[in-house]
């Protein structure tokens, strides 16, 4: 690795197509390897000083407290904090503001989580309140060794429009600066009166989405009657198979075959090299179907007459096992228009991602 980087005296390290490739490949191991440590919880063996919380106060103020508060920091995923009750006046509290915050445990030596990662709380609210209400009353927040960070309202929080089922959800943004704590914010104006409610937490969360499959290259070739395509990957998760795809105008796709992942368990931080061939030349299979069927009455040979009759059965049977959007696909490409492919690469759980198309070449 140093020879490959070395370059010479007093000149600058230019960052060439070589050495992106081993450097992604380098970056994206130490996040495979990590595996579990992509997603960072609040849940501690002693959730003490691990968490906070604040309930409204002042005034005539009736607002319920968070009950069994230190749940939200405890090892089990599964408990939580909750506000619940059923008001019958409206809360008048001089502070009106609810607040849960806690840290996030990270193993491994790791102290925080960086800028891009998902900050948030699951939270179960089952709630009929509208979303625009929702929106201009919850907030959420992040901190680095107990330094506000960033605080994002209502409108930039994903998931809020999801509150009203009975499922948890997941609130989070996508964060521009490092953090190791979230705390969610949210006024008495979202807690309903003359009906009741159960609002639970369960714990704090950073997460960083990351691609099932990060593709290499990719190349497609239409050469001598058959379409040749060829790609690696840079790492795959959880991954089932490939779908190579052909289109005539980039938008609409035909599938043309399967490959399965060669990744085991569908996991892989290697690269891996892929190829999928299939003929292209239907109108030229079927000229020779042609030919062999105005050669039977001319031939005296009978086994030259079998072999025809094998060609052109075969022939058949092939042309025959196309579908019907493969076919047509094939008949309206002609030999000037362009060939489009990509590959969608399908996920155990029936996910779908694509990779870019790329011309092939004739």
């Amino acid at each position: 690795m140093q020879n490959f980087l070395k370059t010479k005296a007093n000149e600058p390290f230019v960052y060439s197509r070589q050495v992106r490739p081993a450097i992604l490949l380098f970056v994206i191991t130490l996040f495979w390897l990590q595996g579990a440590a992509q997603t960072y919880h609040s849940n501690f063996t002693n959730p003490t000083g691990n968490y906070s919380v604040v309930s409204p106060s002042g005034g005539i103020c009736l607002a319920p407290p968070f009950l069994n508060a230190s749940e939200v920091a405890d090892v089990s995923l599964g408990n939580y904090a909750s506000v619940s009750g059923a008001l019958s006046v409206t809360l008048a509290c001089t502070n009106s503001i609810y607040s849960i915050r806690a840290k996030l445990n990270f193993p491994g030596g790791t102290t925080f989580a960086p800028a891009g990662y998902e900050a948030g709380f699951r939270v179960r609210m089952a709630t009929t309140l509208s979303v625009s209400l929702l929106q201009s009353n919850m907030s959420i927040r992040t901190y680095l060794a107990g330094n506000p960070r960033e605080t994002v309202p209502g409108t930039n929080i994903v998931g809020i429009s999801l509150l009203s089922g009975n499922d948890p959800i997941d609130l989070s943004f996508t964060s521009t600066q490092s953090f190791d704590e979230v705390e969610l914010i949210f006024n008495t104006a979202i807690i309903p009166i003359n009906v009741g409610f159960d609002y639970r937490f369960y714990y704090a969360f950073a997460t960083v989405n990351v691609l099932p499959v990060t593709f290499g290259d990719l190349s497609a070739k239409i050469q001598s009657g058959r379409l040749q395509v060829d790609w690696t990957t840079l790492s795959e998760t959880n991954n089932s198979k490939f779908i190579v795809q052909g289109s005539n105008n980039g938008k609409t796709w035909t599938d043309l075959g399967v490959v399965d992942s060669k990744a085991q368990d569908g996991r892989s931080a290697t690269l891996l090299t892929y190829s999928f061939s299939r003929e292209w030349s239907g109108a030229i299979l079927a000229g020779f179907g042609i030919l062999g069927l105005l050669l039977l009455p001319v031939t005296r040979s009978r086994l030259f007459k079998v072999a025809i009759v094998l060609m052109v059965v075969s022939i058949v049977i092939s042309c025959a096992k196309e579908t019907d959007g493969l076919r047509d696909f094939k008949e309206s490409t002609s030999t000037s228009q362009p060939v489009y492919i990509r590959l969608a690469q399908l996920d155990k759980n029936g996910t779908t991602t694509y990779s870019e198309a790329v011309l092939a070449k004739k």
